[in-house]
């Protein structure tokens, strides 16, 4: 067995590129953002059944959570990372202001 050589031990896993067959269609629903009661009825199965896939993914990741599931899921070059924060704010933010009738004190 050969060691690896000291290039190689900073250098990250080559990314995988793609979830197994099995697991896409959960990422997919994860992806989307809508509650697990939804998506198991998107992909027709029991919300116990979606559970444990969702499980089995972070499993296959090597994760705890979903929010780690995320960040594994792009730096696996699985899906791209977004550009930035999103908002679906169309209308910019007003700074809070007090009642007339309640006066600072």
């Amino acid at each position: 067995m050969a060691l690896p050589s000291p290039h190689d031990l900073g250098r990250a896993p080559a990314p995988d590129l793609s979830a197994p067959p099995r697991l896409r269609p959960i990422l997919e629903e994860l992806l989307s953002g809508v509650p697990d009661t939804t998506a198991s009825r998107r992909l027709n199965m029991s919300a116990r059944t979606y559970s444990r896939r969702v499980a089995e993914l972070l499993d296959y990741l090597g994760v705890d959570t979903r929010f780690q599931a995320g960040v594994e899921i792009v730096r696996r070059r699985w899906v791209a990372a977004a550009a930035g924060p999103v908002s679906h704010r169309t209308t910019p933010l007003r700074t809070a202001q007090p009642p007339d009738h309640m006066p600072f004190r």
